[in-house]
């Protein structure tokens, strides 16, 4: 089973470059786990972010799983800042 964007932040970065790979591999998948979760081929959402297509189903999805993304983004700068402004 895929990890998602939530189970991901269980292992936070330790630097900013962590920072930075963390981010890309919240992003990543993306489209495969959407694709899954609504039973559609993973081009299809491809497509439906792109504005090539239309779904709301897809829309939706995309929309929440961002979301769901973009509110880690404070909690691992947190946690980086925190390492290398008090490090161990």
């Amino acid at each position: 089973m895929a990890k998602t964007p939530a189970a991901r932040t269980l292992n936070p970065p330790t630097t900013p470059r962590g920072y930075l790979l963390k981010l890309h591999r919240l992003h990543e998948g993306l489209y495969a786990r959407i694709a899954r979760r609504t039973g559609v081929d993973a081009s299809y959402v491809s497509r439906v972010a792109r504005g090539e297509r239309r779904s709301p189903k897809i829309s939706t999805a995309l929309l929440a799983d961002l979301a769901s993304i973009e509110k880690q983004k404070p909690l691992l700068r947190q946690i980086v800042t925190k390492i290398h402004v008090f490090p161990h």
